[in-house]
């Protein structure tokens, strides 16, 4: 009896269609991982992508990490040229060092927070930002008592004040009163004797110096019935910032009802729209701080930004993939569109008074005095890249995309950015008047005088990075693994199944083959012994009835022998 394969016993079939069934199921399994691991990923991070009270996010949100301001100066290096030019009536472009970075690290902090449930609308968040910054000696080139030779910001920015605040008074300030407020700041500059350039530390021109012009402003305005007599009698270009009183109120959503509005900005400085700028969309206030963006990003979306500093919002296109610490990230980047003049950009037109004054014919710039009370406060990138109009006006800046443009890394899911070079230069937009000697006849055309460049510089701490990398980066490739293994084994276990159970049936077909064929030879061969042993029995009864009788039998061998022997020894006999 042949013995039995285990595998063609009942127990044996049953675990190899199990085997099948399990590698199915696992492969499925494997192909459902990818929208099981989609759909847990999404809910986690929508729910992290909320500002709640308490919560870790909302601590993370209210004491962000420090980041890094570098501030570059223009030195002027031919000052007695450029005023030399200026007293005969002849433009002699300024030349530029650059010094710097002065490097400060940046806290801040965000106090006097307010949440507000809004029946009609999503829920918001008041509060205000404060800060501090301390000089950090080792990242910086230089030292914060550096003598830079500069633009006098008090006395080229006076006259640009003074016409700002007759124009906004219109007709009720008579043509007389004009004269009287031109005349009279006229006579305080000259007698202040200040010229076009000046000389401070690098640390007072960012946070304050004490000034005899604006002294005798501000002594001169705090006789004007009503106004305060404590007005401040230092000027800085970062004075409001490093003071712990803190500055600008903001609301913003928490991303409570839609995560996708978390940290967008509704409010500044009470206002939901601004009243900045000439059209409804320069005003509108859009996108969050950048320190985040709406999560979930989509490569072909412009991010939106709110930069208090200009008193606007900016955007910035998809430039490339980029990895940052073990973390993707998508670069985004400030295009030369953003500053384009008017006619080459009608987005821009609501951002100039009057498309036919000079600063609103060239690309490159911001004109910023209707946010700064009038202060010529002219805003480029650094160096005045994307401002080639401006640039022939100076010597000494190099402008290059790579130096001087605005990359922002976030990370695509979370929409948390992992580093940011947010760059912008200072200028002050000089325009010649003959109400002013200071800027009687220095120059025919409006030009820009470059004074400082700033880059706000964050880059997600190793701390910070790891933990992202864990709870982003390393589900992604566990799952990926669990998918790859489990379409693997199933697939091997599916397969070999399919195989062992083809190979069986194979083999089954060729047993039941040979079989047929076995069979059918033996019964051909028992047809064939049949019809042999019938002939042979036919054969032999032929025979029996011819046999001879037995005197006739064949003769012994041994006695044949013998007998041809004794006829051999025999003699011949002749017939």
């Amino acid at each position: 009896m042949g013995k039995t394969n285990c595998c063609d016993s009942p127990c044996g079939r049953c675990c190899i269609y199990a085997c099948g069934i399990v590698g199915a199921i696992l492969v499925i399994l494997g192909g459902m991982l990818v929208f099981i691991f989609d759909t847990a990923y999404v809910a986690i991070v929508e729910n992290n992508l909320v500002i709640a009270d308490n919560t870790a996010a909302f601590d993370s949100w209210k004491a962000p990490p420090p980041y890094y301001l570098e501030f570059y100066l223009f030195n002027c290096t031919n000052p007695e040229e450029f005023l030399a030019g200026a007293a005969n009536k002849n433009f002699v472009k300024p030349r530029f060092d650059e010094l710097g970075p002065y490097v400060y690290r940046t806290e801040l902090l965000k106090d006097q927070t307010e949440f507000i449930d809004n029946p009609d609308d999503f829920e918001e968040l008041k509060f205000r930002s404060t800060g501090k910054y301390y000089f950090e000696p080792e990242r910086s080139r230089g030292k914060e008592n550096d003598l830079v030779t500069t633009l006098n910001l008090i006395a080229a920015g006076a006259p640009s004040i003074v016409e700002y605040a007759i124009e906004l008074g219109g007709d009720a300030i008579s043509v007389a009163q004009r004269g009287a407020l031109r005349r009279g700041l006229n006579l305080l500059i000259n007698d202040a004797g200040s010229q076009l350039l000046f000389q401070k530390t690098a640390a007072e021109l960012f946070f304050g110096f004490t000034d005899d012009l604006l002294s005798a402003i501000v002594n001169t305005i705090e006789l004007v019935p009503g106004v305060p007599d404590d007005l401040p009698n230092e000027f800085g270009l970062f004075q409001t910032m490093n003071v712990s009183a803190g500055w600008y109120q903001y609301k913003i959503y928490t991303g409570k009802e839609d995560y996708r509005l978390m940290n967008r900005v509704t409010e500044y400085k009470g206002m939901r729209e601004l009243d900045y700028w000439f059209g409804k969309e320069c005003n509108m206030i859009n996108g969050t701080d950048g320190t985040t963006v709406e999560g979930f990003m989509r490569k072909e979306d412009r991010i939106y930004f709110f930069v208090d500093d200009i008193c606007r919002s900016m955007y910035a296109t998809f430039y490339r993939e980029v990895d940052i610490k073990g973390l993707p990230g998508w670069e985004y980047r400030v295009l030369a569109e953003l500053f384009e003049a008017p006619v080459l950009n009608k987005e821009n037109e609501c951002f100039c008074p009057d498309l036919s004054l000079d600063i609103c014919k060239y690309s490159g710039g911001l004109p910023l005095a209707t946010c700064q009370s009038g202060a010529p406060v002219f805003m480029t990138s650094p160096h005045f890249l994307y401002a080639p109009h401006y640039l022939q006006f100076v010597e000494g800046l190099n402008p290059n995309e790579e130096e001087h443009a605005t990359p922002l890394v976030y990370e695509p899911s979370t929409g948390i950015c992992l580093k940011a070079d947010k760059r912008l230069q200072i200028s002050l937009y000089l325009q010649p008047s003959p109400h002013y000697d200071i800027l009687d006849g220095t120059f025919e055309t409006p030009y820009a005088f470059p004074v400082m460049w700033l880059n706000e510089s964050y880059v997600t701490s190793d701390d910070d990075a790891e933990a992202a990398y864990a709870l982003l980066v390393v589900p992604a490739e566990v799952f990926a693994i669990l998918q790859i293994l489990f379409c693997i084994i199933g697939g091997v276990m599916m397969l070999g199944s399919i195989l062992f159970i083809l190979a069986r049936n194979f083999n089954k077909s060729v047993k039941a083959e040979t079989d047929s064929v076995d069979s059918y030879k033996k019964s051909r061969y028992d047809k064939a012994e049949d019809a042999s042993g019938q002939a042979f029995e036919n054969s032999a009864m032929e025979m029996k009835e011819t046999e001879p009788d037995e005197t006739y039998a064949v003769i012994d061998k041994d006695s044949r022998s013998a007998s041809l022997s004794d006829e051999d020894s025999a003699p011949v006999t002749a017939l």
